[in-house]
């Protein structure tokens, strides 16, 4: 069996799959089209005054921090072995 190099030379120890390299694509699309929905509804809102900005701002701020924790709880869990 013929051991596969990486672009380095270096022996690598797992194939590369079609679906490895897609998968980068499929979550950049996903995260730009969901980045473009959520910016047209902030932008909707915008009258002039800076408070719909503002309100969306910190509503995006809240949910980050909230997928933040659920991630890290879930790592946790994953590290601990439960």
């Amino acid at each position: 069996m013929r051991r596969s190099t990486g672009p380095s030379g270096f022996y690598c120890a797992r194939r590369h799959h079609v679906t490895d390299q897609r998968a980068p694509g499929v979550v950049g699309s996903v995260t730009w089209l969901l980045a473009v929905a959520l910016a047209t509804l902030i932008g909707q809102g915008f009258d002039g005054i800076i408070a719909p900005l503002a309100a969306g701002l910190a509503g995006l701020s809240v949910a980050l921090l909230l997928v933040m924790r659920w991630a890290e709880v879930d790592r946790e869990v994953m590290v601990r072995g439960s």
